[in-house]
Formats: C-alpha cells, sequence, structure tokens
C-alpha cells in the first residue's frame, strides 16, 4: 500500500510473513501495528496475529495475547474478535491435551448466539477430535455425523470433508 508506518498495512504485512512462514517479521510487524493501532479493532487484529505467531516459541505469551484480545473485544463489543480470540485459546487448551477446553466451548456459545456457524462447525471439529484422543473413535462419531450434516446444509463442502475424512479415520481405527 505503500504506507509503511500506517498501522493497518502493517497488520496485513505481518499476516502475510505469518502466512508466508517468516515469523519473526510477522512478531516483529504486528507488535508494532499494535503499539500504533489507536482503535479497537485494529489492536484486537494487530495482537490476533501476534498470538498465532507467537505460540510455537511461547504458548504462554501467545495465550497471554489472545486473553488481550478477548479483554479489549469484550470491552468494546466487537463480538468477531471475541470469539477468534476464545477459539484460539481454546485450541491451545486442545493442543495441551484439555478435552473440555473451556474458552472453545465459551467461542462456540457465542458464535452460536451470534449466527457465526462457519465457527461453530469449527469448534465441533475440534471437539470431535478430543473426543476421539479421548474417548476413542466410536464416542466421536455421533458428533461428526451432525458436523457433517450442519457442513452440507451451510454448503461448508470444505469443513464437511474435513469431518468425513475423520469419520472415516474413526471407522478404520474401530476397525470397519
Amino acid at each position: 500500500a505503500g504506507r509503511p508506518d500506517d498501522p493497518r498495512a502493517l497488520v496485513l504485512v505481518a499476516d502475510a510473513a505469518y502466512g508466508a512462514g517468516d515469523i519473526a517479521m510477522a512478531v516483529r510487524l504486528a507488535r508494532t501495528a499494535a503499539d500504533a493501532a489507536h482503535e479497537p479493532a485494529l489492536l484486537c487484529e494487530a495482537l490476533s496475529v501476534l498470538g498465532r505467531s507467537t505460540f510455537a516459541a511461547d504458548p504462554a505469551a501467545s495465550d497471554a495475547v489472545l486473553r488481550r484480545v478477548a479483554q479489549v473485544a469484550a470491552e468494546h463489543g466487537l463480538l468477531h474478535w471475541r470469539v477468534q480470540a476464545l477459539f484460539g485459546l481454546g485450541s491451545h487448551e486442545h493442543t495441551r491435551g484439555d478435552p473440555v477446553a473451556p474458552s472453545l466451548t465459551a467461542a462456540r456459545e457465542l458464535a452460536l448466539e451470534a449466527g457465526m456457524l462457519v465457527v461453530v462447525v469449527q469448534a465441533d471439529l475440534v471437539r470431535a477430535n478430543a473426543i476421539l484422543l479421548v474417548n476413542g473413535p466410536l464416542a466421536a462419531l455421533p458428533l461428526l455425523h451432525a458436523i457433517t450434516e450442519r457442513a452440507e446444509r451451510l454448503r461448508l463442502t470444505g469443513l464437511q470433508a474435513m469431518a468425513e475424512l475423520i469419520m472415516a479415520i474413526d471407522a478404520g481405527l474401530a476397525g470397519d
């Protein structure tokens, strides 16, 4: 955009750097963007990129950043960013082996209330994976069937395919 000092441009470049695998640049630019952000939505966006970018190197710092996003979003009525932050925290909880992942549950509930059905399906996929890992393949099948049906109704073919793939893996693990 030719605006290297504009925090909006910095967030975009930080996110692009993260996508390209340049984590150090993503962290640096996201921090700079967050420091320069003058509006809550832009701060949430910059911090979200920072949270994603720092997870592998420092999960605790990443969680702290995402908690800040959730707080800022709640204070300013930014539901999208609050849901995204809680989803990220819940994914981290799940990654650390928490099958309940309370932040993921909170993200799902908020998303459902707000009609953010893509996030609901995504959260259910993470939950189904946790059920598979903790309780075994057969325990996850009812939720996976529900996910498949919801994703099909919403024409979310990629998420539907993911649910069907997990069902196929479950069936294989169960000997079918």
